[in-house]
This record gives C-alpha cells, structure tokens and sequence, in this order.
C-alpha cells in the first residue's frame, strides 16, 4: 500500500530493494492518493491495484475517482496491469474494463449472492 510510506523518497527505496532482489513491483493506492502520486509511483511499478472505495466495509459504491484515475494512467501510456478492489459488481464492471481494468477482486457481488456461481457467471457475460 502506498499509504505505509507517506514519502516518495521512502516508496522509490523499498521498490529499488524489491526489484533488487529480481521481483515485480506492484502498488496499491486508496481513491484519496491525488493523481500526481499514482503516475510518479506508477511508473517504476508492473502492477496497480486500486481500491475502488476506502477499505473496510463490504458493499460501498465505487469511488468516481478511481475511475479517472484508471483512465489519466493508461491515457499517461502506463502499460503495466491495473487491478481494482471493491465496488466492482454488476453495475460498475462494464465502467472498470472500459477505462482499462485488467484484473478485479469482486466480494460482496458474490460472496452476498443467493446464488454465487449465477452472479460470477452474469459478471463473465458481461465483460466478454
């Protein structure tokens, strides 16, 4: 998470130590990090994970936010994966794969289904 280290310096330094040790970066940012931010640390990273709400509590809608920001990093020629987290469900999978998405974490969609197996299958119909 970005939020563990507040200072830039600090997050170029732990991603130097990984990508030492021969593995791949990847970073999640909260909807709250300003932009700027997420396209500084972006670009030493292969991975993006946004949350697509503030974490802690199932079934919030997703942050409008997110969405441009998705857009403003794959506008930004940002080429790596972008993955979300939260609020993603029927309604707001379409929006995600559109501005760029290429992985989701999907919860309370189906874990709250009456059916879990029809509501990850309607989620598949829809992004195909």
């Amino acid at each position: 998470h970005y939020g563990a280290y507040d200072d830039l310096d600090k997050v170029k330094w732990l991603v130097g130590k990984v990508k030492k040790e021969g593995l791949k970066v990847g970073v999640v940012f909260n909807p709250a990090v300003p932009f700027d931010r997420v396209l500084e640390v972006a670009r030493f990273c292969r991975h993006v994970m946004f949350m697509g709400h503030v974490p802690g509590v199932e079934g919030r809608p997703l942050n409008p936010l997110v969405l441009k920001k998705i857009v403003r990093l794959r506008e930004a020629g940002f080429k790596g994966k972008i993955q979300v987290d939260g609020a993603v469900n029927d309604r707001t999978i379409v929006k995600l794969k559109e501005a760029g998405v290429d992985i989701v974490n999907v919860g309370s969609f189906i874990s709250g289904a009456e059916d879990a197996g029809k509501a990850y299958r309607e989620l598949g119909k829809l992004i195909s």
